[in-house]
C-alpha cells in the first residue's frame, strides 16, 4: 500500500505538495512542522533530526532559526523538485518574492538524519 504524505504549500493559492512516503519524506514533513510550529518546536526537531543540531551551540542555532523565519516566513513551499534516497529537494518561497530550492541530505542508513540542508535563492 503507497502511502502519500501531503502538505499544504500555499494556502493562499490551496495547492498541497505531496512529499515522498519514505524515511526521509517523513523527516522533511517534521522539518516543516517544526519549524512552522515556531522555535522551541524547531529546536527539539534539531537535536532529534539533524546531524548539525548536535555540533552547533544553542545560540548558533537560535541565530539559524531566526534569519530562516525572517526569509522564508511560514516555509510557504510549492512544489517537490526531485526526491530520492539521498535528497529531497523543495521549491520554498522566500519573503521577497523569489524562489529558493531547499534540498535536504541525509544519513545513508537509519534513522536518515539530516546531514545537511543547501538553501539556493533564484
Amino acid at each position: 500500500m503507497l502511502m502519500i504524505l501531503t502538505l499544504v504549500g500555499s494556502l493562499a493559492q490551496g495547492t498541497a505538495v505531496t512529499l515522498p512516503s519514505t524515511p526521509q519524506g517523513k523527516v522533511v514533513a517534521a522539518f516543516v512542522t517544526a519549524f512552522r510550529a515556531g522555535e522551541p518546536a524547531f529546536l527539539n526537531f534539531q537535536e532529534q533530526h539533524m546531524l548539525s543540531g548536535q555540533k552547533r551551540t544553542l545560540e548558533e542555532r537560535k541565530a539559524m532559526y531566526a534569519r530562516m523565519r525572517k526569509n522564508f516566513g511560514d516555509f510557504k513551499f510549492r512544489a517537490v523538485r526531485s526526491a530520492s534516497a539521498e535528497q529531497i529537494t523543495l521549491a520554498v518561497a522566500h519573503a521577497e518574492g523569489e524562489e529558493a530550492a531547499f534540498t535536504f541530505r541525509f544519513e545513508s542508513a537509519a534513522p536518515y538524519r539530516i546531514t545537511e540542508i543547501a538553501v539556493e535563492v533564484e
